[in-house]
This record gives structure tokens, sequence and C-alpha cells, in this order.
């Protein structure tokens, strides 16, 4: 049985120092390795922003960054009020003009220019007797 040595270690070489020639003594010892592999990315989990409503049936979109989404919300929240009816109105202003409530205000104020513009045109125009 002929059994070579086989060296499957690093190559290590002796280097001395060029700059003094009296020090002839190794100053560093250096391995020569094969460069590693680079590292494997690591698979990346594809987050949607999509979400499927089974009640709705349909997709609602959610924000990628929840906290900077509530930032954003609490940050442009402020009240306002309906021009047709008065009421003070937190969020969803086009929610609230379909409301009942909305509807019937504008009802009744199309209903009172409505008349007023009859009153107004029936004064301007006398009717005129024989």
């Amino acid at each position: 049985m002929n059994e070579e040595p086989q060296n499957n270690g690093p190559i290590k070489t002796q280097e001395s120092s060029h700059k003094n020639p009296e020090i002839t003594s190794p100053q560093k010892e250096e391995s020569l390795h094969t460069p590693p592999p680079p590292p494997t990315p690591i698979p990346r989990e594809l987050i949607s922003i999509k979400k499927w409503s089974e009640n709705k049936q349909r997709y609602f979109y959610k924000p990628k960054d929840p906290d900077y989404a509530k930032k954003h919300y609490w940050k442009h929240k402020h009240e306002m009020q309906c021009t047709t009816c008065g009421a003070i109105v937190s969020t969803a202003m086009f929610r609230h003009v379909k409301t009942l409530r909305c509807l019937m205000v504008k009802d009744r104020v199309q209903k009172a220019l409505d008349n007023a513009e009859n009153e107004r045109a029936e004064t301007s125009h006398p009717i005129e007797t024989q």
C-alpha cells in the first residue's frame, strides 16, 4: 500500500520584511485560501398589498407600512362641516352625502328653491285680466 501524503489544508507562505534587511525572521504567516463562495441570497418573501375579502368578494389594498399609514391618517384627519345639512363629519364626507338625513335636507332645500322661483316668476309677470 503506497500512501502518498495529501495536504488539503491551506498553503502557508512566509514573508520577511523587505524594509529592514537585517531582520530575516518571518514577520507574518499568510494563508492562501480559495475565495469563499458568495453567500446564497435569502429568498425574499413577497408581500402583497392586496387582501381578498371573503365577505365582500373583492380585493382591499392594505398599506405596506401600517405605522406610516396610521400617522398619515391622523395627520390629515379633521372635522368637516357638510355644506348641505350642516352636520359635522370627521371622515368620509362622500359617504355622508348619501345618507338619508343629508338627502332629506337636500330635497327640502331644492323644493324651497323651486317654490321661491315659482313665486318670483308669478310676481314679475302678473296675470292680465280682461
